[in-house]
């Protein structure tokens, strides 16, 4: 859904797409460690290793944390992610699944996502 990159502050993480499919790249060597992304992550995906090579902190380029495929939710039309061999089943947002409007953060006990989640709602995912 791109939250993570939209919330970074230093654009470590970076989300491309096209029509059908998406991209996530990091540059480690703008990464805070702020923990943002993941707050901002409503789907768990987001995990940090304990270790970077001093090359990756201080090269100047990205890698790829994730490419894959989008489909439309079948809900509300918006791109999600594919997960794995879909098998025609229908695909949901995770704002569709939970029954909500604005996806929010589970892992938000200050609640710093959902007040910029309000103040971007209109056109988030």
């Amino acid at each position: 859904c791109r939250l993570c990159a939209r919330f970074c502050p230093t654009e470590a993480l970076h989300f491309v797409a096209d029509s059908q499919n998406f991209g996530l790249s990091f540059k480690a060597a703008t990464c805070l460690d702020c923990g943002i992304c993941a707050a901002a992550c409503p789907e768990n995906a987001v995990s940090f290793e304990t270790r970077l090579s001093l090359a990756e902190l201080v090269a100047d380029n990205a890698r790829w944390l994730v490419v894959g495929k989008l489909a439309a939710c079948a809900s509300c039309s918006n791109p999600v992610a594919v997960r794995g061999d879909n098998s025609g089943s229908p695909t949901y947002c995770f704002a569709c699944r939970q029954n909500e409007g604005s996806p929010t953060s589970p892992k938000d006990p200050t609640g710093l996502m959902a007040d910029l989640l309000k103040k971007t709602a209109s056109d988030i995912c």
